[in-house]
């Protein structure tokens, strides 16, 4: 008779008591009711006279035992826009909960036993808050993000699979924004991932291939990026701006639509080494330029980087070192060179003209043993170290001969095949000590001869 007397009653709060089902006598008699909270109660099954409440539209049923959800609640309780059951054991939902599709706007499934995102989800189309932590879910589906009016979502505090634990640990909202921008890509072409806490890009992003054209990556931890960048072939902008990114894979060369990569400017606590900070400030047809000629020489071993104004041997460019056969960086302003050099043992070809350049040291160059041509010309070179005599397969030498000291003018002014003869047999006697200058049409006593 009490609950009787309650039937214009439109919220009730029966909260931390000990039912094990929502009364019927309350489902019968309360027919305006709006708002039922039986939170903390022993409730183990809904039954099926709760389809009587054909108005409400908050039930919080969190802290129960629920093993699942009643199928009346998606198939009766059309107007429900909010629904409660966390923390109780449900591992699914019923087939038809998608019924609530029109009205439902918040669901809190926390702390259960979902092992992955029910399907029946994803047709929510105007879900705004989803609560999902505290479940076994091992991955969130990418379609997720199709939820256009999503604004509110907790998950498990690890990987998601296509959502990493670098998204899930900045929040709800980031997560949010992973899925609906992988998701409207397709349609787009855009990918604004920036500012995600990303310390490596999500296997995700590579699924969005085809339908890619520009990929905001700033502001996140991001220190090298995957050689499948290079896939991306209608990729026309990335933007690195906020990372401390130090080497851009040479694969981005291979995209022929890529039009633009933004970088921030050498000087501004940029960590970038490859491309160098004097390309950069070229601007962006030299990075480009630069990177397809780095990609051209992961495919032919042949890499030429001449005309750069580059101050330094780009070795960070050299994807293998031991394979290059081909090095132009003629036409920079290079004005020495490291040790790091004799790394490129198989080099063949090596054009340094026109640069700085004022040694070149002898322990480098003796073992460069298959190089078969070296250009120094247009470089301030006084001095030709003999171990060049001891490259068997030197065949072709550029050289300035009116600055060299050493071998002498007598022979430098000569063929090169004269000069490397005269390389070759100095080389020989300094190895053997039966050193062998006759006919050499020498006029005095060379210099490098001395120093033995």
């Amino acid at each position: 008779s009490f609950v009787a007397g309650l039937t214009m009653l439109m919220r009730l709060d029966l909260s931390q008591n000990r039912f094990t089902d929502v009364p019927r006598i309350l489902c019968e008699t309360l027919p305006l009711l709006e708002e039922l909270n039986m939170e903390n109660n022993l409730i183990a099954r809904v039954g099926d006279h709760v389809s009587q409440l054909a108005r409400l539209k908050i039930f919080r049923l969190g802290h129960n035992k629920l093993t699942e959800v009643s199928e009346v609640v998606g198939e009766a309780l059309t107007a429900l826009s909010d629904l409660s059951v966390n923390h109780n054991t449900i591992g699914k939902l019923p087939a038809n909960f998608s019924r609530a599709a029109e009205s439902l706007t918040s669901l809190d499934l926390e702390s259960n036993l979902f092992p992955e995102l029910p399907p029946a989800i994803l047709s929510l189309t105007v879900l705004k808050t989803l609560k999902l932590a505290g479940n076994p879910i091992a991955e969130l589906p990418l379609a997720l993000g199709t939820l256009a009016f999503l604004t509110e979502i907790t998950v498990p505090s690890t990987d998601l699979g296509s959502v990493p634990r670098d998204v899930v640990q900045v929040g709800g909202a980031a997560v949010i924004r992973f899925l609906c921008g992988v998701a409207e890509c397709e349609g787009t072409g855009l990918l604004d991932l920036s500012a995600m806490n990303l310390h490596v890009i999500p296997a995700s992003v590579r699924s969005t291939a085809t339908a890619l054209t520009m990929l905001n990556l700033d502001n996140n931890p991001l220190q090298r990026l995957p050689n499948w960048l290079g896939e991306l072939q209608i990729l026309r902008r990335i933007s690195l701006r906020g990372t401390p990114i130090m080497r851009l894979p040479a694969t981005l060369g291979a995209i022929e639509a890529l039009q633009e990569v933004a970088l921030d400017e050498p000087g501004s606590g940029s960590s970038l080494v490859s491309p160098p900070a004097v390309v950069v400030q070229a601007g962006n047809s030299a990075i480009l330029a630069y990177l397809r000629r780095s990609y051209s020489a992961v495919l032919h071993r042949q890499l030429d980087l001449s005309g750069f104004s580059l101050t330094i041997f780009p070795f960070a460019a050299i994807s293998a070192p031991s394979t290059l056969t081909s090095l132009s960086l003629s036409n920079n302003n290079i004005s020495s060179i490291p040790d790091d050099l004799k790394t490129l043992t198989g080099l063949k070809h090596l054009d340094l003209a026109a640069n700085n350049i004022s040694a070149l040291p002898a322990s480098i160059f003796g073992r460069l043993s298959v190089l078969r041509s070296l250009s120094v010309k247009g470089n301030p070179i006084t001095f030709l170290p003999l171990t060049l005599g001891g490259l068997e397969h030197l065949e072709y030498l550029d050289f300035d001969p009116g600055l060299l000291t050493s071998p002498p003018r007598d022979i430098s002014i000569k063929s090169v095949q004269a000069l490397l003869h005269y390389i070759r047999r100095a080389y020989a006697g300094r190895a053997s000590g039966h050193l062998d200058l006759s006919q050499s049409e020498l006029s005095e006593i060379p210099e490098e001869v001395t120093h033995w």
